[in-house]
């Protein structure tokens, strides 16, 4: 068994990025590899495995395993084309999905089809309930939705910086609230910052990772609730000391999500 280290989405700043662990050749059933991810304790730990004559990843994180994972899958790729000449690469995940990432320099992008606004409605009192977020902190120019590249997602828009950094998140109401309607937790984004175009954070409790540092299948959702054909930088990961760039873009639908990936050994 061979395991690699990396951070995703990472900047010139030290310790920044979301991490991961790649898992190359490793012998274990399913039970041993939700074992060994709950042991790491990151925010993903990534299989990958031989299937038919294709490439399949499998994401664990420390408390369950999720179909797809857009950092993950970044660092994946980056552990495959590290010694080689080829600038892409296909994979499939457990549903047979095929998933393509492409490689320019130091920056991997994962491409996406186009984003998909899930018929679930959330009111104020739910988000309020949620987020401990009174209504008057919500920016309603902004989409307020369940959208989904692959990992459906519930977009909040909030006015300012302060308001994302003072959130006080209820964890076990979003596990709840995320398990009760097939949603892989909460979004929070505003307009407001400086060096980037948007700066969110995320909590997906679900997964046994209460926030996480860069969530590029979030990213992905809002670029296509946004509309039209735009690119983004998007910060996230400076209220938990890991500060993250995310650079995606949309174009007639397809939407493409990645950045800088790190080799921590």
């Amino acid at each position: 068994m061979k395991i690699t280290h990396l951070s995703c989405f990472a900047t010139e700043i030290s310790g920044s990025g979301n991490p991961a662990a790649v898992i190359e050749d490793f012998m274990g059933d399913d039970a041993a590899k939700q074992a060994l991810a709950t042991e790491l304790d990151l925010p993903v730990t990534v299989f990958i495995e031989p299937h038919n004559t294709q490439i399949r990843l499998r994401y664990f994180y420390p408390a369950t395993e999720m179909s797809m994972c857009n950092h993950g899958t970044l660092a994946a790729a980056a552990v495959l084309l590290r010694d080689r000449a080829e600038q892409e690469i296909e994979f499939t995940n457990r549903e047979n999905r095929s998933i393509r990432v492409k490689r320019a320099g130091d920056e991997y992008f994962q491409e996406f089809g186009p984003a998909e606004v899930l018929p679930i409605r959330v009111n104020a009192a739910e988000i309020e309930t949620l987020l401990n977020l009174p209504d008057k902190y919500i920016d309603h120019n902004l989409p307020c939705v369940v959208s989904s590249v692959g990992s459906p997602k519930l977009l909040v828009p909030v006015k300012t910086m302060a308001d994302l950094g003072y959130l006080e998140p209820n964890f076990e109401a979003i596990k709840s609230w995320s398990l009760s309607h097939n949603v892989n937790g909460v979004y929070v984004y505003t307009l407001d910052g400086d060096e980037c175009d948007f700066y969110a954070r995320a909590f997906n409790p679900k997964t046994g990772n209460n926030e996480d540092a860069a969530t590029g299948v979030a990213a992905g959702p809002l670029l296509g609730a946004m509309g039209g054909n735009i690119t983004l930088r998007i910060g996230q990961g400076r209220w938990i000391g890991r500060p993250s760039v995310i650079l995606a873009s949309i174009y007639g639908g397809s939407i493409s999500v990645g950045g800088r990936v790190e080799f921590a050994n």
